[in-house]
């Protein structure tokens, strides 16, 4: 966590955000950390902005254009997400 980074800014937010799931190796690093942080992200995300959070939520829908073990990663993290809207 850096000091002048904040979800609440939503220009900082989206820039740091999508730089990071156009960073190709961490985001889709094989054990799927890349995509936990993401949908931790934008579920803390969600609580302040929910238009830029699911504005941000499209990195892990596209799980179609990956083969299957990232794509099962990916799917495990929206199931996850939705378990916890309820």
């Amino acid at each position: 966590k850096h000091p002048d980074f904040t979800l609440s800014n939503p220009n900082r937010c989206r820039s740091l955000i999508s730089a990071f799931t156009m960073n190709l190796a961490p985001f889709h690093a094989i054990d799927g950390e890349g995509y936990k942080f993401i949908a931790e992200t934008i579920a803390e995300l969600d609580k302040l902005n929910p238009q830029i959070s699911s504005r941000m939520g499209t990195s892990l829908i596209q799980w179609r254009k990956y083969g299957k073990e990232r794509a099962d990663l990916m799917k495990g993290e929206l199931k996850k997400a939705r378990c916890n809207e309820a």
